[in-house]
């Protein structure tokens, strides 16, 4: 479910849940502001998760972050949300600074 892709290294989601024809490939970032939420975002949906409950909400009208606006609230698999657990776990170590 997590693939490396792309000559940058980022990591991505695919999945295909909530009543989708084919599955899509998301770019999970944290949440500014929010601690343990984590947006979710491919070029056709956006959407936003608790990691520690797995719920959140979800749109397929739109990927932009306005859209969210119009988002539903749902209960994200939890294959999915392991998934994104992981592929956001290589960014903390990249984003954190030990200050002496």
């Amino acid at each position: 479910m997590i693939s490396l892709t792309n000559i940058t290294k980022t990591r991505y989601v695919e999945a295909k849940f909530f009543g989708m024809r084919k599955p899509q490939t998301f770019l999970p970032h944290r949440a500014s502001g929010v601690q343990g939420q984590v947006i979710v975002q491919s070029d056709k949906c956006i959407g936003v998760i608790d990691l520690a409950t797995g719920a959140g909400r979800f749109t397929k009208r739109g990927c932009y972050f306005v859209h969210l606006a119009m988002a539903e609230p749902v209960q994200y698999p939890p294959d999915f949300v392991e998934a994104v657990k992981q592929a956001i776990a290589v960014y903390d170590g990249l984003t954190t600074k030990e200050v002496a």
